[in-house]
């Protein structure tokens, strides 16, 4: 059967306690000893528990499902998150703020615990998007999509996560016309706030899509392969530098990119041999490849239009 017992002892400070098998509990103030381990409530007993003379003090404790173990009440922190009992000088405290979900006390060596020098505090993965080229944890509030490659053709391009604040990136300007055309004819640039500024040129622009202008007939600037179609001299000391998509704006807007392309589809690609002394090919496919970079550097917008009134210049695909 099972019981309550008690044993009455001398009260007196003793040098050392016996490992006791039934009588573990003792009350050093009444000199009783119990045949239980009860600790709720028996704070400052002893549990005799010990071969070599010592003993266990009974503290207020909290019992830890992540540690698996008592911890003294006065190191116990209670976590929302865990449900649970942690050890406050092992716990990280995570601050209520917009955008975070997961906050509160959590375990430091929570694998999703990380600290941000952005933040300068302690941040919930899962609240977070990861940067690759940065190789860190942005949150997903301060975080912009930026890129930090472009092929040397401008067809594609390689992104990764950055904070807002970053020196590295510069926020795209999305009405400039660079990226208006950019993001028309290239679904990738979508989502895309910001750019590596050693990707940039100084007018803020992708170098890739760069072009140098000289001035020409009529105070109208063009690349040199242009002014070669048009048969126009250009001014080598009057030039300026553009992007190739403001360029064609430019064209257009001056009433000679019609011109450009009537040349190019009506005279230059289909007599070419008629005009080449050598490099025939060569020669033609340059032209090929001139008129499809007005394709590529004009709006859909302006195409469906022209289109609409120029059906000759396009081919039936």
């Amino acid at each position: 059967m099972n019981c309550d017992m008690v044993v009455k002892v001398k009260v007196e400070d003793y040098d050392t306690y016996p490992y006791m098998d039934t009588f573990k509990r003792f009350d050093p103030k009444t000199g009783e000893l119990f045949n239980d381990i009860e600790k709720d409530g028996n704070e400052g007993q002893f549990l005799l528990e010990d071969t070599d003379g010592d003993y266990t003090e009974i503290t207020a404790g909290k019992w830890s499902e992540y540690y698996g173990e008592e911890i003294p009440e006065h190191y116990a922190i209670w976590s929302d998150a865990y449900n649970d009992w942690l050890y406050e000088g092992r716990s990280v405290y995570i601050e209520p703020r917009p955008g975070r979900e997961h906050v509160g006390w959590f375990p430091e060596d929570d694998e999703y615990i990380y600290y941000s020098e952005w933040e300068d505090e302690y941040i919930h993965t899962d609240d977070c998007v990861y940067s690759d080229e940065k190789d860190e944890y942005i949150l997903k509030r301060n975080a912009v999509l930026g890129v930090y490659e472009i092929s040397t053709e401008g067809d594609s391009i390689e992104t990764s996560w950055y904070h807002k604040d970053d020196n590295d990136i510069k926020m795209i300007n999305k009405d400039a016309t660079w990226y208006t055309v950019a993001n028309g004819k290239n679904e990738d640039w979508e989502n895309v706030d910001a750019v590596k500024w050693n990707l940039l040129t100084d007018k803020n622009y992708p170098k890739v899509f760069n072009v140098f202008v000289y001035k020409s007939k009529g105070d109208i600037y063009l690349t040199p392969k242009d002014a070669k179609i048009f048969g126009m001299e250009y001014d080598k000391e009057e030039k300026d530098e553009i992007s190739d998509f403001e360029y064609h704006k430019r064209l257009d807007e001056a009433g000679i990119l019609s011109e450009l392309i009537e040349k190019l589809k009506n005279d230059l690609i289909p007599n070419t041999e008629r005009i080449a002394d050598e490099g025939e090919d060569d020669m033609k496919q340059m032209y090929e490849d001139r008129l499809a970079r007005i394709w590529d550097r004009m709006s859909e917008v302006w195409i469906h239009r022209k289109k609409m009134f120029n059906p000759e210049w396009f081919d039936e695909e």
